[in-house]
């Protein structure tokens, strides 16, 4: 097994904490996966420092931002806020 510090400093956050039942002031931070093992399990560490060892089913990959070819400016994620108004 190689050390989880060295070859994964390149490696970005990349995934999020999706769990508000454990670790619920972590939910919706950034993480990264530093090994994976077996049965569904893996380790990962939070931009802080952080790490543990848990499912990788509590995990999601962070999709990435949409460009408009147009302006080359990001284009909006999920409903116009106007309409949520109404």
């Amino acid at each position: 097994m190689t050390s989880p510090d060295a070859a994964n400093q390149q490696k970005p956050f990349d995934r999020y904490w999706r769990v508000r039942r454990t670790l619920p002031h972590r939910y919706g931070k950034p993480c990264r996966i530093l090994i994976r093992g077996k049965m569904n399990s893996c380790m990962i560490e939070f931009q802080d420092g952080y790490r543990t060892i848990t499912s990788r089913w509590s995990v999601r990959k962070i999709k990435p931002q949409t460009v408009s070819k147009d302006n080359e400016e990001e284009a909006p994620q999920g409903p116009d806020p106007a309409l949520l108004d109404s």
